[in-house]
């Protein structure tokens, strides 16, 4: 969730090595791109389309660094903008927070709900990418001397002078309402508190504000989304897998049944990295589940039928779930091997390089790291703490740990003392844990939308939905109407 400079040819097979390695990276659980890999997953025919009519736009003077006056450096940053509806300029201008991933052509035109709304009001719609992601690289490079520009509070100092720049450029006078989901809904949320002139609302989706190191609860919320059977079955399949573990025998029968990308080896780094490489697509259907986006080959009833149906071994009905969902993926084989994960994590080429610096900012922000380690739930307790804090000294090269604290007490957590905020989150999203589920101060608005996922509510209406989720976008579009008076 890269890149000094090297010689060509050495730059040529590192990129080729880190597009081949994806495969073995843990993403759902992660939360490596949770908001972009999710939500822009879409119809190539759409997505070209959208690319075909919406440029990409760049604001040529973002600051490196807005809390040094004495450096003066600035570089480009990549947005997308949508004008369709905006015929006044007194109109209202949508902006979409860019989140953990790359910004696209496609968010302002109808990959989102923000679109409809966009156009019941006359708004102008634009997309703005993150810092260090996608395209929008400040220094060319993701080594770890250049990601200590890259946090949350750069990020929103970077939006507010965008917003600036927007004004001035297109004599936008109206109101801003900021939109984000999962990390850019944190920053939506953020924004709109410390930015409260600029921003007159927010739509903070999935939003979890709360900092938190050992998130235990994800694997816990993941596990109760599973039927009794299903639940029982997987749990099983984990101590199983854990006892073949054991014996040299057991490792060899457990290469061949899952088809390992490598063989696995006792270092505890390995066996957290390969556990956690079976759970992923368990966590991804769950956390998307129902999300009217096609992000996942099924939902989480599906999944429990397929494992449930398919042989009374556990390990091997697994073998045949993930099989169906690696069908889907691309994905040829499972990962085993920590240090080859590492040293793709340590590649700091400007491509792809959101798996390195998403990582960089649980190690140094969030932490968010999903462990095993409670009992209440039917997963490996192997996925330890110690495996991702040595995932942030492996792959960054230096010991330290996340500053939760500072980031919970700077932008406040649950607790947080905003206006004009409102707080969607769904029951089955895991993440629903760390947002915020009543209001602290009667002035924001939270959402709890029971049965739906991670950033539903940012989707367009399907005739599917439960009725929480289209009650949910209706509030959200009452809110905007009155911000808007």
């Amino acid at each position: 969730m890269k890149r000094g400079a090297v010689l060509a040819v050495f730059a040529v097979l590192l990129a080729v090595s880190f597009v081949e390695a994806q495969n073995l990276l843990p993403k759902a659980r992660g939360h490596m791109s949770a908001l972009h890999r999710g939500i822009h997953r879409q119809d190539p025919a759409a997505a070209a389309a959208a690319a075909a009519t919406v440029p990409e736009l760049w604001f040529h003077s973002q600051k490196l660094d807005h809390y040094d006056p004495e450096n003066s450096r600035v570089w480009s940053q990549r947005y997308f903008l949508n004008d369709t509806f905006w015929t006044n300029k007194k109109n209202p201008v949508f902006l979409i927070l860019g989140g953990e991933g790359p910004a696209k052509a496609s968010d302002v035109v109808n990959h989102f709900v923000i679109s409809q709304y966009a156009q019941s009001f006359g708004a102008l719609v634009i997309s703005v990418e993150h810092r260090f992601y996608g395209k929008s690289q400040p220094t060319g490079s993701t080594s770890t001397s250049d990601l200590k520009y890259l946090s949350s509070q750069q990020a929103l100092a970077d939006y507010a002078l965008f917003q600036n720049y927007i004004t001035e450029t297109f004599g936008a006078s109206g109101k801003w309402i900021v939109f984000g989901g999962s990390y850019s809904g944190n920053l939506a949320a953020w924004y709109r508190l410390k930015y409260p002139h600029l921003a007159t609302g927010a739509i903070a989706s999935s939003a979890p504000v709360q900092a938190l190191l050992d998130f235990t609860a994800y694997l816990v919320t993941v596990g109760d989304a599973l039927t009794p059977a299903c639940y029982s079955k997987m749990q099983s399949a984990t101590n199983t897998i854990e006892s073949m573990l054991t014996t040299a025998s057991g490792r060899a029968s457990l290469e061949t049944i899952f088809s390992t990308c490598d063989p696995i080896t006792t270092d505890p780094n390995d066996l957290a990295f390969f556990m956690e490489s079976l759970i992923d697509p368990i966590c991804g259907i769950v956390q998307y589940n129902n999300d009217n986006n096609n992000y996942q080959p099924f939902n989480a009833a599906t999944m429990c039928n397929i494992f449930l149906n398919a042989g009374s071994d556990p390990v091997q009905s697994l073998a045949t779930l993930l099989d169906q969902t690696y069908a889907f993926s691309g994905q040829n084989c499972t990962g085993t091997n920590y240090e080859k994960y590492i040293k793709e994590l340590s590649v700091t080429l400007p491509v792809d390089t959101a798996g390195r610096c998403w990582t960089w900012q649980t190690c140094t922000e969030f932490g968010y790291y999903q462990t095993g380690e409670s009992p209440q739930q039917p997963f490996s307790s192997l996925i330890t703490l110690e495996f991702f804090e040595n995932t942030c000294r492996d792959a960054f090269q230096f010991d330290f740990v996340p500053n939760t604290n500072w980031t919970n007490n700077f932008y406040g957590s649950t607790n947080i003392r905003g206006t004009r905020i409102v707080f969607p989150n769904g029951s089955v999203d895991p993440w629903h844990n760390l947002g915020v589920l009543e209001a602290p101060n009667g002035l924001e608005t939270p959402i709890f939308i029971n049965g739906t996922a991670h950033c539903a509510d940012l989707y367009p209406p399907s005739p599917n939905d439960v009725p929480g989720l289209t009650q949910a976008r209706q509030i959200e579009f009452d809110h905007i109407t009155a911000w808007l008076k």
